[in-house]
């Protein structure tokens, strides 16, 4: 999965509690699609628009982007295997998207949290 802009995440987050019946703002409703494109909302139309959460996108909001999971296992340092355990299927997208952002670097066969 691409990495999520700060709206995109915004959008997310205030589809915790409840479904946006109506996105009364171009802007929102762009984000809206992206996620739709990335897989995590889907989107009915009727007279109004209703933005709901896919189960991907409800565990991101509950338990963080796979990014935010890796940056969690972090005290300093884990090796690659044990975020590959904690992470499972997460961890290729979780470090493709904390490498790209320069939240971690990796030095042998550990994973190290940029200070």
């Amino acid at each position: 999965m691409p990495s999520l802009t700060k709206n995109e995440k915004s959008l997310l987050q205030l589809l915790t509690n409840s479904d946006i019946e109506c996105l009364n703002n171009d802007k929102n409703l762009q984000y809206a699609y992206l996620l739709q494109e990335k897989g995590l909302v889907t989107i009915e139309k009727s007279e109004d628009i209703i933005l709901s959460l896919t189960p991907e996108g409800e565990s991101y909001v509950e338990y963080g982007l796979p990014e935010e999971q890796l940056l969690a296992l972090l005290d300093h340092s884990v090796t690659i295997d044990e975020a590959k355990l904690q992470l499972g299927s997460l961890y290729n997208v979780a470090i493709s998207n904390a490498l790209k952002q320069k939240l971690v670097y990796i030095n042998g066969k550990t994973i190290y949290k940029v200070l």
